[in-house]
């Protein structure tokens, strides 16, 4: 990654996530000629603009948008234009937003691992109810069958 003047070259899989943008997002970009490219060894290598620690550095017109990936795959985005807008302002509320929600799933997966830790030990009592039941049964006599007094069928024609 050489650091130029105009900001820093980096692959293109460094620039996405970088950018915050998808890989066909990227490419439909430097097709229109936002970002220039360069070829070194086989690997196609992408200019990014350089940020400055707390500021954002953009062209003329240009606006910036800074991102980051929730854990459900969403984007939150703010946006830091030529007006001195800093980067670290709008990380921090990014940051704060992604903490309130994971403190909020955090407290459903709590709720959820109360509820199937009882149910868990319903089944597990209901589980020692039956083995205590099926012991029980066990422990009975077998049934033998008594055998049946009547005559076969055909002994009728013998009585008369």
């Amino acid at each position: 990654m050489a650091d130029t003047a105009g900001g820093q070259w980096v692959t293109l899989a460094q620039a996405t996530v970088f950018l915050g943008v998808s890989d066909r997002t990227l490419r439909r970009q430097i097709a229109a000629g936002q970002y220039r490219t360069q070829r070194n060894g086989g690997r196609r290598l992408v200019c990014v603009p350089v940020i400055e620690p707390g500021r954002a550095v953009v062209g003329e017109g240009e606006a910036l948008a800074v991102t980051a990936a929730r854990a459900d795959g969403h984007e939150t985005a703010k946006a830091a234009t030529n007006g001195g807008v800093t980067v670290k302002a709008a990380s921090e509320e990014i940051v704060a937003a992604t903490l309130k929600e994971w403190r909020s799933l955090l407290e459903q997966e709590r709720q959820r691992a109360g509820a199937a830790e009882q149910a868990a030990a319903m089944w597990q009592e209901r589980a020692r109810n039956l083995e205590t039941q099926v012991e029980q049964l066990l422990a009975l006599p077998a049934h033998e069958e008594e055998p049946e007094l009547r005559p076969p069928w055909w002994a009728f024609w013998r009585r008369r």
